[in-house]
């Protein structure tokens, strides 16, 4: 039994763990991942495999989205929803299936020359720009699969 707080190792010498939900402050529906590393008895660490976890609602049906993650320019491919079900032993009887547009991949902001700010309200006052040497993020269409 463990209680897993995201991005924060669980680390057994047993290959398997339960993963240990409090009633009070549960897993909301939706997908969720999980990683694994493995460490051998001299010490090399595996690179992670990871899993996505389907919580589901008990009342609502979830959906389940499936399609290739590549694609060649111009063709066409599916889009398969078929994995989708209702926990609350209900019948799936629609799919609706939406185009959100490309992937959008936000770059981190990159500190170009350090500044030391002894008083960061009155530095920036007046200015909606940000500090000299901090670039802000830039929202920019995925070029590759995500």
């Amino acid at each position: 039994m463990a209680t897993f707080i995201i991005n924060q190792d669980v680390t057994t010498d047993t290959p398997t763990v339960e993963v240990t939900i409090d009633p009070n402050n549960p897993l909301p529906p939706g997908r969720h991942r999980f990683r694994l590393i493995v460490v051998d008895d001299a010490g090399n660490t595996s690179a992670g495999d990871e899993v996505s976890v389907i919580i589901a609602d008990i009342d609502a049906p979830t959906a389940v989205l499936n399609a290739p993650s590549i694609v060649g320019t111009g063709k066409s491919f599916n889009l398969d929803g078929s994995k989708s079900f209702d926990q609350g032993g209900g019948r799936v009887t629609k799919f609706v299936f939406t185009y959100l547009g490309p992937n959008l991949v936000v770059s981190p902001p990159i500190i170009t020359r350090p500044q030391i700010v002894t008083d960061p309200v009155l530095t920036n006052l007046g200015t909606t720009r940000p500090p000299i040497g901090v670039t802000t993020p830039v929202l920019t269409p995925s070029t590759g699969p995500s």
